[in-house]
């Protein structure tokens, strides 16, 4: 099976901030003046983060096996618009006991931030684009001490979902070149031929389908999974056959074509 794991330059642009809506009704500030009166809710929007949020953005690009960010001569453009940077602080009462059962109540603060972005990539040769929307959240069960943190928090997984979706939408495809384990009719470990050189790390999974055709159509049958477990040069890995053992031991020794993609 013929590869395209070619580099895909891509200049990547700051996002834009969307003001959010201040106008309240009397109700709604009534709501929230008594809410946070009564302990209840501390509620806030961060434009001072815009330069954070852009950062972590284009710490997803630059963290992508494919698309590769330039300023000169792209392939495509990402662009788009910075939808929510939200932070709240919520109080609760905890109670506990102490060895000769006395009650002591405690008030907790929980941290929550969340962020919003909307990303469209833009083919620059055709003009043909993807918009896609990305939100992440760290609730108060992350355990932020405060807002800051909670933030932080929210960033981080914000651009790992950003690179894990775009390095699923451009995935690499590998090809098998060695049989490394059999055991009992089963195939345990294989290598495949991508490795440092293509942004290869442990624990990287690949999909395996076998291939055929049907009224001169090309049918994709997923036969199971790999996982990287050893990188062992800039174009070779160790890896694990974590399902489809017998199947795909079948496919190899029938010479079954094969498509092998990876799959975050």
């Amino acid at each position: 099976q013929a590869q395209n794991n070619s580099v895909i330059p891509i200049e990547v642009y700051d996002l834009e901030y969307l003001e959010p809506d201040h106008r309240a009704t009397a109700a709604k500030v009534i709501g929230t003046v008594l809410e946070v009166a009564t302990g209840g809710i501390s509620d806030n929007s961060h434009a001072e983060l815009v330069p954070q949020v852009n950062a972590a953005v284009r710490q997803a690009f630059s963290s992508m096996r494919r698309l590769v960010p330039v300023t000169v001569e792209p392939a495509l453009m990402a662009t788009g618009n910075i939808t929510s940077i939200h932070t709240s602080t919520k109080s609760r009462v905890v109670e506990r006991k102490d060895s000769k059962g006395n009650v002591y109540k405690s008030t907790v603060l929980d941290a929550e931030g969340s962020v919003a972005v909307t990303i469209t990539l833009t083919e620059l040769e055709t003009g043909q684009q993807w918009t896609n929307n990305f939100s992440a959240y760290c609730s108060w069960s992350d355990y932020a001490k405060n807002e800051t943190e909670a933030i932080k928090y929210a960033l981080g997984r914000l651009s790992r979902d950003i690179t894990r979706y775009y390095n699923n939408m451009f995935p690499l495809t590998a090809n098998i070149i060695e049989k490394a384990k059999i055991k009992k009719n089963k195939m345990k470990e294989v290598y495949i031929d991508l490795g440092w050189a293509n942004g290869i790390a442990p624990y990287v999974h690949f999909d395996i389908y076998s291939l055929s055709e049907i009224a001169g159509r090309e049918v994709r049958t997923h036969l199971g999974r790999l996982n990287v477990i050893e990188v062992l040069g800039n174009d070779i890995s160790l890896c694990k056959v974590t399902s489809g053992k017998q199947e795909l031991l079948n496919a190899l020794s029938s010479d079954t074509p094969l498509l092998i993609v990876s799959n975050e």
